[in-house]
């Protein structure tokens, strides 16, 4: 039995469907995600501890890059971005895998998603320095740091639509809703309420805000992202494909704005999907 088979069994032990990429899912993480994914569903991990876990690792790999240690902890480094990009992806399929899907646990993914990447960023200017990159360190890294959020808005708009959000609407009132904070629901009590508004806060300064420019520039089209050629390009641009070449980056020692350079055809590469695609 080859070890693709045991794992498709062991998933469909617990989440009861065949274990298949999903057409959006990080292309280089995805079979390294449910291999972590399966022993914690197992151990009956929630999926906000995942999360936690995650932005943990986040933020040592944050503190060696702005502590200015590169190249020495390169290693570390690398290794604690790659364990946030795998986990980043694993806190989803825990939670579907052990039916602890809840609306704290999706809004804590994504307002560390959007910190930790502010924060990765922020780090990288103090590591080169403002006057690196021939001076253009800082707007470099606005560039990359714009490009990055809009490349994973990108993702997350087609996935909200083909997924089901707002089916059969106007391609605007999808994107309406795409863009509005999460509505409290079932799982939200008096006990929970309080990290609730303080997460849903988190949103609007972050992802929140992001969305609503794009919804602003009327930049959501109904058709984005059609056909398996384009789905996979855009899955270039899911944050753990991104954080995975970051630590590529780190672990070969070369210089940080080559990261920088990247995310910024990254996100030229998403603008023109966005702009050009039809379904």
């Amino acid at each position: 039995m080859t070890l693709r088979s045991r794992l498709a069994a062991s998933y469909a032990r617990f989440a009861k469907r065949p274990l298949r990429r999903p057409p959006y899912a990080d292309e280089l993480l995805w079979l390294p995600a449910w291999l972590v994914a399966v022993p914690l569903a197992r151990l009956g991990t929630p999926p906000e501890a995942v999360v936690v876990a995650g932005f943990a690792c986040g933020l040592g790999a944050v503190a060696i890059i702005a502590g200015g240690g590169l190249p020495e902890h390169g290693p570390l480094c690398a290794a604690l971005i790659l364990a946030n990009a795998v986990l980043d992806s694993v806190d989803g399929g825990v939670a579907r895998m052990t039916g602890q899907i809840r609306l704290i646990g999706g809004l804590l993914d994504l307002v560390f998603d959007f910190f930790f990447t502010l924060l990765i960023f922020v780090a990288i200017v103090l590591a080169v320095g403002p006057g690196g990159a021939g001076g253009f360190a800082i707007p470099l890294a606005i560039a990359a740091f714009l490009a990055n959020v809009f490349a994973a808005t990108v993702i997350s708009f087609v996935m909200f639509r083909d997924e089901g959000g707002g089916q059969g609407l106007p391609a605007a009132e999808q994107a309406r809703r795409f863009a509005a904070a999460p509505a409290a629901d079932a799982s939200i009590t008096a006990r929970n309420r309080p990290l609730f508004r303080l997460l849903v806060g988190g949103f609007n300064l972050g992802w929140g805000a992001v969305f609503r420019l794009i919804l602003r520039a009327g930049l959501f089209r109904e058709r984005l992202g059609g056909g398996a050629p384009v789905r996979h390009l855009l899955a270039l641009g899911a944050v753990g494909s991104q954080l995975a070449v970051l630590a590529l980056v780190i672990a070969i020692g070369w210089p940080l704005t080559t990261f920088l350079v990247y995310e910024c055809a990254l996100g030229g590469m998403a603008l023109g999907l966005l702009l050009a695609f039809e379904r």
